[in-house]
């Protein structure tokens, strides 16, 4: 788990940032790149590191502030974004299981929530999604990672008429999304905070289609936090509008599932 700072605030005493579309006029600051392998799905990632030094030579940022206390999260400024955890790996290679999903990605309207580098939304893309919309909690994030990825994984391609990109906070970022409703939702390492189960419902239950599918990839537990996946199916259970089951499993050392969410 990663180290995170001051994670026992209750929510309600944080301050989040507003949700906000972000829209790009000019070309996206390309970082050196490596490329990531998970299963069948080969994606161009900036380097960490060299995403660090673009934002510090242009902004002052959270992001830099975070790293810089070699922190991976501190709820409401910077909420670890600018890694590849585990939990996203799985979800790439379930992706790239032809008989898990991908049948139904194309010309799927999908939704990457909580998107970090946005591995999950580009490898949509690739299979040919109609539209892919990234959202994550840090602006910078957005700017100078997920954006700069997914340029470098079409290159000499134009995707931006089916890309939307989307920052700040869970609770208002429903109302800027009413003209879409997403076919499928994906989320990875999300689930950390038992605090943030109810917005993050509030964006399924707004959202999603009624014959749409939400994919949960998380750990089975969080030390030090309190999260999980059991914590996740007990909030689901009491919301009760989603029912879950678990559709992926690793067992070896830090357990790690996949859930799927349907309507009740």
């Amino acid at each position: 788990m990663p180290d995170i700072m001051d994670t026992c605030d209750s929510s309600s005493d944080l301050s989040w940032q507003p949700a906000k579309e972000m829209v790009f006029n000019c070309d996206p600051l390309l970082p050196s790149s490596y490329l990531h392998t998970c299963g069948k799905i080969s994606l161009e990632l900036g380097v960490a590191e060299d995403v660090l030094k673009i934002i510090e030579e242009n902004e002052e940022s959270c992001v830099k502030s975070a790293e810089s206390q070699n922190s991976d999260l501190i709820p409401a400024f910077y909420e670890g974004g600018l890694k590849v955890w585990e939990c996203t790996d799985d979800l790439l290679g379930f992706l790239s299981n032809p008989s898990n999903i991908q049948q139904k990605l194309k010309d799927s309207a999908v939704l990457d929530l909580g998107c970090g580098s946005g591995a999950v939304g580009i490898s949509c893309l690739m299979c040919e999604a109609s539209q892919v919309h990234f959202q994550d909690y840090n602006e910078e994030v957005i700017k100078y990672y997920t954006r700069p990825n997914v340029t470098l994984n079409f290159p000499g391609v134009n995707v931006e008429d089916k890309v939307r990109y989307f920052s700040g906070d869970w609770e208002s970022f429903c109302g800027l999304v009413q003209d879409v409703k997403y076919d499928l939702i994906f989320t990875s390492e999300t689930i950390y905070n038992p605090d943030c189960y109810k917005k993050l419902l509030k964006v399924f239950k707004q959202l999603l289609k009624p014959e749409g599918h939400v994919y949960v990839a998380a750990k089975t537990y969080y030390f030090g936090v309190g999260g999980g996946t059991r914590q996740f199916e007990e909030a689901l259970e009491t919301d009760g509008v989603f029912k879950s089951e678990v559709v992926w499993k690793f067992d070896a050392g830090l357990n790690r599932e996949i859930l799927k969410l349907t309507w009740l």
